[in-house]
């Protein structure tokens, strides 16, 4: 099928671009509201493809001004690209309209970050196979990956090895309590900290602090913390959503680097699914880098499974 013109997105394209989104996930409409609602979204970068009035396709592309770019160095995103089923070519149009968008904005390297190798998922299985095959022909290679994995909460009992470091924690001067919220503005230095050396880590500015400090009651009453010496180094949380019938926790943990490998991120993440299933939630799961062999080791012996796994393609222009 081929394609009238690829055009910046209008507001009256919504229809079009959900119907193509169902093609792919079938009553999973929260799936591009979650795209529109990127932390930062650029209007600009949303291409669509049409033939007689018709989407057939969309891409978003954009650079995050927030990230810090070593020098003459400055990273662009590819979102994603979405297609009605068989038709390669409009792929090829959106991701060159898509990398021309990039070019002008003087990016020097493309990310499609999470990019998606379905494992046993029919169609979209399918099509990301397609789809890589198409980034590859494009230059683009694999530069880190990262898995989802998840466990049943139905039969979660903590281990008497787990019991057994929190407890040796504890003796060795820690403080194991429920936030506050005064605590607020130490857990937010506390995640800056400890995730800054993701590959993804945005710095937060001053208004996105405060904007945190405003959001953070929501997160006190889920969390729980490791002190020591009247510092907080380490915590976790959780958030929770509903597929259906079925109801999906997400833990979060996070312990200062100078006070990794000593079992608290262990203690705090089972401390976690312990109160998820408190909650009624059925099924943990969490996203991590594949290189972050700690945390995979972690969360193979707290009997996790794999059952994706998302690429990160990248290509210098």
């Amino acid at each position: 099928m081929n394609t009238d013109r690829v055009r910046e997105f209008r507001m009256g394209d919504i229809q079009g671009i959900m119907k193509v989104f169902r093609s792919w996930w079938a009553g999973e409409d929260r799936k591009i509201t979650e795209l529109i609602e990127t932390t930062y979204f650029d209007p600009n970068g949303l291409f669509v493809a049409e033939k007689n009035n018709e989407i057939l396709g969309f891409a978003y592309a954009y650079v995050d001004p927030r990230i810090i770019n070593k020098p003459g160095r400055k990273l662009g995103f590819l979102s994603g690209i979405f297609t009605l089923p068989d038709i390669p070519e409009v792929t090829v149009r959106l991701l060159e309209r898509s990398m021309q968008y990039l070019r002008q904005l003087k990016a020097t390297e493309i990310e499609i970050p999470d990019f998606s190798n379905s494992l046993g998922d029919g169609v979209s299985a399918e099509r990301d196979s397609e789809l890589y095959r198409l980034y590859r022909d494009a230059d683009f290679s694999i530069y880190t990956h990262s898995y989802q994995m998840s466990r049943s909460l139905e039969d979660l009992v903590v281990p008497q090895w787990v019991k057994n470091r929190r407890e040796a924690i504890l003796a060795d001067g820690f403080l194991l309590r429920k936030a506050k919220k005064d605590d607020a503005r130490a857990l937010i230095e506390l995640n800056e900290e400890a995730f800054k050396e993701s590959h993804d880590y945005i710095p937060k500015s001053k208004d996105d602090i405060e904007l945190a400090m405003k959001e953070m009651d929501l997160h006190v009453a889920k969390t729980v913390l490791f002190e020591k010496d009247r510092r907080v180094v380490g915590s976790s949380d959780f958030s929770i959503e509903k597929y259906g019938k079925v109801v999906a926790g997400y833990p979060c943990v996070a312990v200062l680097p100078t006070y990794r490998n000593k079992g608290l991120g262990t203690v705090l993440f089972w401390d976690t699914l312990e109160r998820l299933k408190e909650s009624g939630v059925s099924i943990a799961a969490v996203s991590v880098v594949g290189e972050n062999y700690p945390a995979i080791h972690m969360y193979r012996k707290a009997e996790f499974n794999i059952h994706k796994i998302w690429y990160h393609l990248r290509k210098t222009i």
